[in-house]
């Protein structure tokens, strides 16, 4: 039995993997890089707010 109007049907594409499971170490880096950059800002603010300072009354 031939039918001439049967379409085959296109397969649905494959599922589209998520970002963090194609590089699952991706984001402990940037939370890693982040932290570093806070505390090198926060120690800089501290040698700056310490020099500025006025020295401790005796």
């Amino acid at each position: 039995m031939d039918n001439p109007d049967y379409v085959t049907p296109v397969p649905p594409p494959p599922p589209v993997v998520p970002f963090t499971e194609r590089l699952p170490w991706l984001i402990p880096l940037i939370v890693g890089l982040a932290a570093s950059a806070i505390g090198f800002l926060l120690l800089s603010i501290l040698r700056k707010a310490k020099a500025l300072a006025p020295p401790p009354v005796e």
